[in-house]
């Protein structure tokens, strides 16, 4: 079920190796990429879990020609039994993950300006948005809808902030607004509750 980083350290001449067969659901790219000499290997039933983590050591693979029919993933869901040379590198993802909020929040406002903030994180970088009432608020710029304005600001470092600025808010503001973050890997919303 699992291969040291340094197995393989010591046979810098490996020419074929066979692992097929075993529980192997992920590996780490530094595990193999010494091996200059290798040239041939066997991956296939084994029980992959094709996302951001085998993202590196399977692009490796198919881009050294060492792919082999028919080494195909068993998870996520969306790719099970698709052969590593029918994906695109993009098609390896993370399920998204929104920190903040960590869990869903009341926030009270009594008139004037309320922003909401969501921290997101996700390899790749999901796309966020804020939903209300089945609506999808203006990504990543400013939009008025009636006489209310809603501004959404956005900063990407390690994380993603998408926020959420309420001006002059009124009674039929109040209400579930859900921030979702979204990529190939899945979905992730928490919802904050204006009251």
């Amino acid at each position: 079920s699992h291969i040291g980083r340094k197995t393989f350290v010591n046979t810098p001449s490996l020419r074929n190796l066979v692992l097929d067969g075993n529980n192997l659901t992920t590996m780490k790219l530094d595990t193999l990429d010494h091996l200059n000499m290798l040239a041939g290997l066997v991956l296939h039933n084994n029980p992959w879990v094709c996302d951001c983590h085998l993202r590196e050591f399977r692009d490796w693979i198919v881009n050294r020609g060492l792919y082999a029919q028919p080494t195909s993933c068993a998870e996520p869901p969306v790719l099970s039994g698709r052969h590593w040379s029918d994906l695109n590198s993009d098609d390896l993802a993370c399920k998204p993950q929104i920190l903040f909020p960590d869990a869903h929040i009341t926030k009270k406002v009594d008139g004037g300006n309320v922003t909401l903030m969501c921290q997101v994180q996700g390899d790749p970088m999901p796309d966020v948005q804020w939903v209300f009432n089945s609506r999808i608020i203006g990504n990543y710029s400013s939009r008025t809808y009636g006489d209310q304005r809603y501004l959404v600001t956005e900063s990407i470092d390690k994380t993603r902030w998408v926020n959420l600025t309420l001006t002059n808010v009124r009674n039929q503001d109040r209400g579930d607004y859900t921030c979702v973050a979204k990529s190939a890997g899945g979905v992730d919303e928490k919802i904050v509750y204006l009251m």
